[in-house]
């Protein structure tokens, strides 16, 4: 069903860009789906490297090399790199409020797995206020809100996370953000 679909459309996304050395967006795709193949961190950030390098406004390569830094437990680089996503993609006017809420929980996650809970707060908010209906916000808040021993607060921003869940509409397809989350 939708593994095959999916298999396929990565198999066709990876034959127009296997051979890209000069185009961005070739780079950073090539750099995440050698991520989601599982090869060694090294090749995949020479990819994203490379695709940051080629345009210094493609955040999607930075939020790639800033999830993959945190994965392979550099969190300093980690954080350096997310929040440099986060501040290209509020200084793109074109960007949307969801990537921009995207990259805003991301720096958030990223400060509350390192223990900075009042930064991650002030991060998973400001995600919050860029676009309210981004409910991964919600509920890391929650967990965040919890650990802090509100859980009353906890409960209720969890239950409003889950008032925020999209409306499965398989017709509907993947608009350009949410096209991300299939890699």
């Amino acid at each position: 069903g939708n593994t095959v679909q999916r298999q396929k459309a990565l198999g066709a996304i990876w034959e127009q860009v296997k051979d890209e050395k000069d185009n961005a967006w070739g780079c950073y795709i090539k750099g995440r789906m050698l991520m989601i193949l599982g090869k060694p961190a090294h090749f995949c950030f020479m990819y994203l490297h490379k695709a940051i390098q080629l345009d210094p406004t493609i955040y999607q390569a930075m939020t790639t090399a800033g999830l993959l830094l945190r994965l392979s437990k550099k969190y300093d680089e980690a954080l350096d790199m997310l929040r440099r996503a986060e501040q290209t993609v509020r200084d793109d006017a074109q960007s949307s409020a969801k990537a921009r809420a995207a990259c805003a929980a991301d720096v958030g996650g990223l400060l509350q797995a390192m223990g900075n809970k009042e930064e991650a707060e002030v991060a998973l908010r400001r995600a919050i206020a860029d676009d309210n209906s981004y409910w991964q916000a919600y509920a890391s808040l929650s967990v965040l809100q919890e650990q802090l021993g509100s859980t009353d607060d906890a409960l209720a921003t969890l239950t409003d996370a889950i008032g925020r869940l999209p409306k499965p509409d398989p017709k509907a397809g993947y608009d350009k953000d949410e096209l991300q989350c299939l890699f």
